[in-house]
């Protein structure tokens, strides 16, 4: 798998990117014309492709391109991960840097932690059901790791939804509305 990632990255994106064995192309800082370049150049080599980036660069504070990103992915048949962990809470109405213009950005693999602006310990992953079953099954530092006590995960649902509930989008608002049955049905008030 070709996996175009921006210089620059968490290093949670390296370590990720190297235990994977993939091949890895490294394209320059927020420069969406050089990850394309390099989509051109690779991506008939390997069935799959992953572009990921950072939301928010944490070094510098600028955000990723990510519609722009989102774009070439779905051009070049490939998947856009964008790891949020400065953005939630932060930006686009403090959903994450996928709201940054005003509208929601097609990210297939949004991830993050919930220790900073949300101020709870754990991380997330927003992804298609298929994709998150994937990775309930098969992640090892998932499986083998001690589980959230049942207070975390509702209050961290809360403030999340709390976010949404701030600027309202009726997909958004019905994503929500699902999530919060799901997430909160065993621990209602």
């Amino acid at each position: 798998m070709a996996r175009p990632q921006a210089k620059g990255l968490h290093a949670c994106i390296h370590a990720g990117a190297k235990l994977s064995g993939a091949t890895v192309c490294r394209y320059r800082h927020c420069d969406v014309a050089h990850a394309e370049a390099l989509l051109a150049a690779n991506r008939a080599k390997y069935q799959r492709a992953l572009i990921a980036t950072d939301g928010v660069f944490s070094m510098d504070g600028d955000s990723a391109p990510l519609s722009d990103l989102s774009t070439l992915a779905q051009r070049f048949g490939a998947w856009l991960l964008a790891d949020d962990a400065h953005g939630l809470g932060v930006i686009g109405g403090g959903r994450d840097s996928s709201f940054t213009n005003g509208t929601a950005v097609d990210v297939p693999l949004q991830m993050g932690t919930l220790s900073k602006a949300v101020g709870a310990y754990g991380g997330y992953l927003c992804a298609s059901q298929p994709v998150v079953d994937l990775m309930r099954t098969r992640v090892r530092t998932s499986i083998y790791s001690t589980g959230l006590p049942p207070t975390a995960p509702k209050g961290t649902a809360r403030l999340c939804f709390a976010f949404t509930a701030q600027h309202p989008d009726a997909e958004i608002e019905r994503l929500a509305a699902t999530e919060r049955r799901r997430l909160l049905g065993s621990f209602a008030p």
